[in-house]
């Protein structure tokens, strides 16, 4: 029996006397409906896990990062699946809806001070039956820091002779904490 499959069926049964002889037996039929009862013998199990997203450190709190799923072949409560956070949600910074697995930033993120999040979820069912995946959380540079020259402000002295573009007067050493092409630095005069 599996009430995933057929939940309910029909018996039809036919009750006869013992007279002997078989002309003068008596009978009657009945039927008898029967519907079974879930026994939560299923686990919840995500769909597509591993899961991995990015998040640019400029979005802001409520930002939707992705929805996950988890499925259960049971039926009724055993077969309704929550979802919460177990693990490595650094400050919470991220939130789960219990009922429907969408993700989304509960604070907000910078990359420069952390760029990667691996999060533990989990995935429980009405009978208490549960399954647990990762998800990895990158977080994407966006262009928030100016550069950082280290001796600034400059100054030098110069000898009224100097050949001009020949002898270096001074030398700038800046950097940008952020990433890619938004860590490229330019100089100009």
């Amino acid at each position: 029996l599996n009430i995933e499959t057929t939940p309910t069926f029909t018996l039809n049964v036919k009750v006869e006397d013992s007279a002997l002889v078989a002309g003068q037996r008596r009978s009657t039929s009945l039927t008898i409906q029967v519907t079974l009862t879930d026994v939560n013998e299923a686990s919840p199990s995500f769909q597509n896990a591993p899961f991995a997203a990015a998040v640019s450190e400029n979005e802001a709190i409520g930002y939707s990062i992705i929805t996950v799923t988890a499925t259960d072949s049971d039926v009724g409560t055993n077969g309704q699946v929550t979802y919460s956070i177990e693990g490595g949600n650094t400050e919470n910074k991220f939130r789960i809806e219990p009922t429907s697995g969408l993700i989304t930033l509960n604070l907000l993120v910078d990359r420069e001070t952390t760029n990667s999040y691996s999060i533990t979820l989990r995935a429980t069912d009405g009978g208490g039956l549960t399954d647990t995946t990762t998800l990895t959380v990158t977080i994407t540079d966006f262009n928030d820091n100016a550069p950082n020259c280290t001796a600034s402000p400059y100054s030098a002295t110069v000898a009224e002779n100097i050949v001009p573009m020949v002898s270096p007067i001074v030398t700038v050493a800046c950097t940008d904490i952020d990433s890619g092409v938004n860590k490229d630095i330019q100089y100009a005069i």
